[in-house]
């Protein structure tokens, strides 16, 4: 998200709550563009129920113009878009020192490069990973928000917020859904390219130094026993680079379990959205009950009001009214 660059100049936990925070009120402005076109498609089409201006549902409206259809579902890649973005930027945040570190350490160019692709594909699968926890951070927040403002209102404005709440849990509960179902760890294939490659390079260098130890061993002396030195700890570098690849694969494989037990919520947060669908569907019912229920109140105050004394309509009176004239 090119708008958060200027945020990357700081530091620390007080930059990420910064990005996180920018993020949400992105996704708050999204969702309300997105809930307020769904109330002009309802003006314009008036077949439209709440419910049918939902993400899973307007697009199978076929009486809808896929003009509409198409920009109402832009309003969720959005979403998805600030949600990945947010995740990037917090990992760009995460490797700013790194990267300045990286830079002052006088590495080669291949060096650079090879550091690039690393950190790349690192930010791109802890950055996949994130976006799925910070969607769920985000809908329970803003879900306590509504629920308290939801406590405080009465009437009509309480059953709006209500309707506010069963929609924002549905498409956000939603949203989180088609993160799960269509996860995938972005930049693992490449982390895993890079891994091989460099196994592929130990290996070559181990052949070289055992060629090294035979011919050392021939030689005797001590120029030898320092090239055995120096072999011996060039494999205990071997050896720490390939634990070094175990544990990044060990966090992998954590990242991974988390994201399966994730999909084993999959039917609780399905449940979740279509409870929310009912709510919608029922508020509706609601919402024009007390729509019949005010104009009734109305009726009855303005049928209350008897102080008012009327005079007594006369034949003539009756006939200028109904543009009859007198006979």
């Amino acid at each position: 998200m090119n708008t958060l660059k200027n945020l990357l100049s700081h530091f620390g936990k007080s930059a990420e709550e910064k990005i996180r925070n920018y993020g949400k009120r992105m996704i708050k402005k999204t969702f309300d563009q997105q809930k307020n076109y769904g109330l002009k498609l309802q003006d314009k089409f008036s077949n439209l129920t709440n419910a049918d201006i939902l993400t899973t549902t307007l697009p199978f409206c076929s009486d809808i113009p896929k003009r509409y259809r198409k920009r109402f579902l832009s309003y969720r890649e959005r979403i998805r878009e600030i949600i990945f973005g947010v995740a990037i930027d917090i990992q760009n945040v995460k490797y700013k020192t790194l990267d300045h570190n990286v830079k002052s350490a006088g590495l080669s160019k291949y060096q650079e490069r090879r550091y690039l692709q690393v950190r790349e594909a690192q930010q791109l699968l802890y950055a996949s990973y994130e976006s799925i926890r910070e969607s769920i951070n985000y809908i329970r927040e803003l879900n306590d928000f509504l629920i308290k403002k939801i406590s405080k209102a009465s009437g009509s404005k309480k059953t709006d917020l209500l309707l506010l709440n069963a929609i924002t849990v549905y498409e956000l509960t939603d949203a989180i859904i088609c993160l799960i179902d269509d996860f995938q760890f972005r930049g693992k294939d490449t982390l895993r390219s890079i891994n091989d490659q460099v196994v592929s390079e130990l290996k070559t260098q181990k052949s070289q130094d055992m060629d090294l130890i035979r011919r050392a061993d021939a030689e005797k002396g001590r120029v030898s026993d320092g090239v055995i030195i120096s072999i011996k700890e060039r494999e205990k570098i071997r050896l720490f680079v390939v634990k070094k690849w175990e544990k990044i694969w060990d966090q992998v494989a954590r990242l991974e379990t988390n994201v399966l037990e994730a999909r084993g919520h999959l039917e609780t947060l399905r449940l979740i959205r279509d409870n929310a669908k009912g709510q919608i569907n029922i508020l509706e019912v609601v919402g024009i009950t007390q729509i019949v229920q005010n104009n009734i109140q109305n009726f009855q105050e303005i049928c209350a009001i008897t102080d008012i004394d009327l005079a007594p309509l006369t034949k003539e009176d009756i006939y200028g009214l109904i543009g009859k004239g007198n006979e």
